[in-house]
Parts: C-alpha cells; sequence; structure tokens
C-alpha cells in the first residue's frame, strides 16, 4: 500500500515504469489497469483501518499524508474494507479525510529540525534504549 508497491503493482500490469502519482492520475483518467491497482491498494487500506479502529477502540479516523490521493481516488473501496473486515455488530467508522499540504509538511520538518537541534546526543541516546 505504499507508493512504491503502488507503483511496482502497476508496473508489473502496465508494462511501464510508472510512479505512484501516475498510477493516480491514470486512474482518474480511466485506465483500467492502473485503476485496478488503485481499487486493490485502497481496500487494504481500509483492512488497515478497520484493524486500528478494532484495537484502539475509536470510531472516528483522521487519514491525512503525502499519499492521501489513494483514499480520495476510491473511497468506496476503502470503506469496503472496512466494512468486510469487521463484525457485523461493530459500530460505523467516521474517516475524515485531511490533505496535508505543504505549510504542514514543512511545519513538521522544522519541528523535527529544532528538536534535533535543542536535543543532545546523549539525550536521545536515552530516549531510544
Amino acid at each position: 500500500m505504499s507508493s512504491a508497491a503502488i507503483a511496482r503493482a502497476a508496473t508489473a500490469v502496465t508494462g511501464e515504469d510508472l510512479d505512484a502519482d501516475a498510477v493516480l492520475r491514470r486512474a482518474q483518467e480511466g485506465d483500467e489497469a492502473c485503476l485496478a491497482v488503485v481499487k486493490s491498494a485502497a481496500f487494504q487500506l481500509g483492512r488497515l483501518v478497520a484493524s486500528v479502529v478494532d484495537g484502539s477502540l475509536t470510531d472516528l479516523v483522521v487519514l491525512s499524508g503525502e499519499g492521501i490521493g489513494l483514499a480520495e481516488a476510491a473511497m468506496s473501496e476503502v470503506r469496503r474494507g472496512i466494512a468486510e473486515s469487521r463484525p457485523p455488530w461493530a459500530s460505523d467508522v467516521e474517516l475524515d479525510v485531511h490533505p496535508m499540504g505543504f505549510g504542514a509538511w514543512a511545519r513538521g520538518a522544522a519541528v523535527l529540525a529544532v528538536q534535533d537541534f535543542v536535543t543532545s546526543a546523549e539525550d536521545r541516546r536515552f530516549a531510544t534504549s
């Protein structure tokens, strides 16, 4: 379900060297092979969401990140993956799709840079042991 896995799957079925963005774009343009790859990955994302929900006892999941186009392109498959992976008596799962723009990415990178700057090597060793 990673971008690399989506690209490999699409490359295998199309015979073309595609990246994940190209796969999503072609799926949205109606390319049946790319659409099948996107639907399969979206279904697996739904199964993952179901597993997280069942393990965390929550009913709200926020989907975000650079690969969020997958969920947006095939939300019905994400929902099908959730539904088929949970017991019939389970509560509904609310999905909040929140695309992450460059600003959010830049803030996250800045936080990590500041954290690295103010944290000593000894603190980092302690935190990871």
